[in-house]
């Protein structure tokens, strides 16, 4: 049970840092294309971006879904063409916020795994042993008797 817990624990934690390493590039990514000026090409490429038939077949995505993403992607690119001061102010703490995101959920993941690690090495052998020992202090109470009582017949 223990192996399954730390097996499931670690697969938990690299689950979570794959998670921060992609939102990490995704979010250097993002702030690079905000000073390097590449915004206005990438927003003419989405706007200009038609979907493949398969797409549409394989998918439960309607032609207006498509049209909502791409509006979306064209307003966040402008956005980024001309930051607003706020977003200009929470740029250089962005990062280092996600990174302190990652180490708090990762030490309450640990602690999670260890409670649980130690909840199960402190309830799971006990009681089985305890168990026996009720069985053994029974069997020396009451040793076993046949299964009928004695019959006595009245004279």
């Amino acid at each position: 049970m223990k192996r399954i817990l730390w097996s499931a624990g670690l697969l938990l934690v690299l689950a979570w840092t794959a998670l921060a390493w992609a939102a990490s590039s995704a979010l250097q990514w993002l702030l690079s294309l905000a000073g390097s000026g590449q915004a206005p090409a990438l927003a003419q490429s989405v706007a200009g971006w038609t979907a493949p038939g398969w797409l549409l077949a394989w998918t439960d995505v309607s032609e207006a879904d498509i049209q909502t993403a791409k509006e979306f992607a064209q307003w966040s690119l402008d956005l980024l063409q001309a930051p607003p001061p706020a977003l200009d102010a929470v740029m250089p703490w962005a990062l280092p916020a996600l990174w302190l995101t990652w180490a708090m959920g990762l030490a309450g993941l640990a602690l999670s795994i260890a409670l649980l690690a130690w909840a199960v090495r402190r309830f799971s052998r006990p009681a089985r042993e305890g168990a026996w020992r009720l069985w053994a202090w029974a069997r020396e109470r009451a040793p076993l008797r046949s299964a009928a009582p004695p019959v006595s017949h009245p004279q």
